[in-house]
């Protein structure tokens, strides 16, 4: 038996769930993971050699079940049946589990230190699958190697510090910090950014969070990405990145019709990546866990992403 065929039979734990054989389970197998079961081999493949002896595979599906529902833990004990304490341990042996070389190897950036956390087992994927160089594939001699833009979470607002009943900002009395307002959400947020090779497609660069008030994308773009580009290089980006005529091309910066559509087709695929991360309802629904372990739980979302794009699951091709 092979092991994505495996993957298929294990019901979470003890008994089967899905036989494989049938054109419904693969979607059934989606919809409560996140990805398909070659997307798990992957994973799987990727990370065993950094597990703890103990963790199986069922203790990842565990975690890709919490990371795709983020039900809450009697819920998806029930599903496993096994008690909230078990399942609380495996889920979060298999996600944080510490690697101080990562930040020496991927191609993010975390800043604040509040969100700070050493790398986990997710997070030493993108040492082999998301790297900055990796633009260059199938490189035509374009200006523009990649698109760039940011993309938003809600997360609960962040307690006022203790002592305090208000928060002064910009001469108002205010019982919340402006700098997580994001407008998209007209709410508490912070926000990503997400760099893809517009030929390939693949995730090439991830930085973040940052508090969506306090930090626009234009922003987050020259506080690091913007020295990692060659000489000559731009990148495709939309309006919110106005005024920088030699490192970002906006959507009206175009030559003919062909390229016109091009840009567009560039913009189209990075949004489809943006919502593919929210499709995972721990980053698609309102955060309420820790938030220094968001950082950690996008990077792991980030990695899945990536994998399914590996696979041609949900990318496609453009003639830019």
């Amino acid at each position: 038996m092979t092991l994505a065929n495996k993957f298929y039979i294990i019901r979470l734990g003890r008994q089967i769930l899905y036989s494989g054989r049938r054109d419904g389970s693969r979607r059934d197998f989606r919809a409560l993971f996140g990805v398909s079961p070659t997307v798990c081999v992957d994973l799987w493949y990727l990370c065993r050699d950094s597990f703890d002896k103990k963790i199986r595979p069922r203790h990842l599906l565990w975690s890709l079940m919490w990371m795709k529902t983020c039900a809450t833990e009697p819920i998806l004990s029930s599903l496993v049946r096994v008690t909230r304490k078990t399942f609380r341990k495996w889920n979060w042996k298999v996600l944080p589990t510490v690697s101080a070389q990562a930040k020496h190897l991927v191609s993010h950036s975390f800043t604040h230190a509040c969100f700070r956390i050493v790398a986990t087992y997710f997070v030493l994927l993108p040492c082999l699958q998301i790297k900055w160089s990796n633009r260059y594939q199938g490189d035509k001699g374009r200006t523009c190697l990649v698109s760039v833009d940011g993309t938003d979470f809600r997360i609960c607002e962040p307690a006022i510090p203790r002592g305090q009943r208000w928060i002064i900002w910009k001469g108002k009395r205010l019982s919340f910090h402006p700098k997580w307002h994001c407008h998209k959400h007209n709410g508490p947020g912070v926000r990503y950014e997400v760099a893809v090779c517009l030929q390939t497609g693949d995730i090439v660069w991830i930085n973040g969070p940052f508090p969506c008030g306090k930090w626009p994308d234009k922003k987050i773009f020259k506080h690091k990405l913007i020295h990692k580009l060659d000489n000559n290089e731009m990148t495709e980006a939309d309006s919110t990145y106005s005024g920088m005529p030699y490192e970002c091309r906006m959507p009206g910066d175009y030559l003919n019709e062909a390229n016109r559509v091009a840009k567009a087709d560039g913009h189209a695929r990075q949004e489809t990546i943006n919502r593919r991360f929210k499709q995972f309802n721990c980053l698609g629904h309102r955060y309420w866990h820790d938030l220094k372990h968001h950082s950690m739980i996008f990077k792991a979302c980030a990695v899945c992403v990536q994998l399914s794009i590996e696979q041609g699951e949900m990318n496609w091709d453009i003639n830019y």
